[in-house]
């Protein structure tokens, strides 16, 4: 349950508990999870077209189910949740909940009074103008023009975040008109009018995101507890990085067998993997994987791999020799 100060403390506090981690896990935790899923929730995710979209689904439904499991007492997959007209979820015996996902960051709120949490993520490129002209008030795309450049991207997620977990916490959803209330564009979160009854927090959870927390005010200061999970979210290179770096080791691990898909010379001895710096891999990581090695300069081991770069790199005509690591170092392979 939510955690509150010592009856000892001066003044009543009513915490929020604020769980968040990364989407961003591997197969054999989105499996392990998957099974804290409802029957519905797990033929919902069967339905998906796209691994990420799945695992992304799997990774933030059961980590609700988890969170709300252990402030309940009922085990995950026998949770039931009931709806509000708008389609706001609540579970008949409490506590009060909220939910986010947004790219690859999950969030949930746990709290005795109506909240409401939204993250979103920073999207590159994004015309914010337009959109902000047709969702916020005159007064919010003002400001926002009054933004240095730096800050206008930041300020416009802000907006939005706050913007949304107002409209979760009064039950609303995207029904209620975003232009009826007004919020802060700058880093200090504030409801400016139309917002009675509530008060706002922000929510900084990872570079890179806008996060806010809109909690009903009974007078009582909001404190929030943040508990990360053990999986949560690492800066996005490096996520990235990891993960191709398994998926050039799998790879390569492949064409030791079979050398499908990779060129090897006549002459090169066993074992020895010559990788055509383009994109032929079967998937878009494994794409990802020899692009991230085509920069190479220097031999390098990755994956339990040595990679050692062309000598002469020609611009239609590179590739990059890979050995296997002997056991307790490098190879120490040389150019063929």
């Amino acid at each position: 349950m939510p955690r509150r100060r010592s009856s000892a403390a001066p003044e009543r506090v009513a915490a929020a508990d604020l769980h968040f981690g990364s989407l961003d896990v591997g197969e054999d935790e989105v499996e392990r999870l998957a099974v804290l899923l409802d029957p519905a929730e797990r033929a919902r995710a069967a339905r998906f077209a796209f691994a990420r979209d799945r695992r992304r689904f799997i990774v933030r439904r059961a980590r609700l189910r988890a969170v709300l499991a252990e402030a309940t007492g009922v085990a995950a997959e026998r949770l039931v949740y009931t709806e509000n007209a708008h389609g706001k979820p609540a579970l008949a015996g409490g506590p009060k909940f909220s939910a986010s996902h947004s790219h690859e960051l999950w969030a949930v709120a746990v709290s005795d009074r109506e909240l409401g949490v939204d993250l979103e993520y920073h999207q590159p490129g994004i015309e914010w103008r337009d959109l902000a002209a047709g969702l916020f008030g005159a007064g919010e795309c003002a400001a926002l023009d009054a933004l240095a450049e730096d800050d206008v991207v930041r300020g416009f997620f802000d907006c939005w975040a706050r913007k949304e977990a107002f409209v979760k916490a009064i039950g609303m959803g995207l029904s209620y008109p975003l232009d009826a209330f007004a919020v802060s564009v700058t880093p200090e979160a504030r409801l400016l009018a139309g917002a009675d009854g509530w008060r706002i927090a922000k929510v900084a959870l990872a570079e890179g995101y806008s996060g806010a927390l809109v909690v009903a005010d009974d007078g009582a200061p909001i404190e929030i507890v943040t508990r990360p999970s053990s999986t949560s979210v690492r800066p996005e290179r490096s996520r990235r990085v990891c993960h191709q770096r398994g998926a050039l080791g799998h790879v390569l691990r492949q064409a030791q067998h079979e050398r499908g898909g990779l060129r090897s010379y006549p002459g090169s001895r066993v074992n020895e993997i010559y990788l055509p710096l383009h994109p032929f891999a079967p998937s878009d990581v494994e794409g990802h994987a020899i692009r991230m090695v085509s920069r190479l300069r220097s031999t390098r081991t990755v994956g339990g791999w040595t990679l050692t770069p062309p000598l002469r790199p020609a611009a239609d005509n590179r590739h990059i020799l890979a050995r296997p690591c002997r056991r307790g170092g490098r190879s120490g392979a040389t150019r063929s």
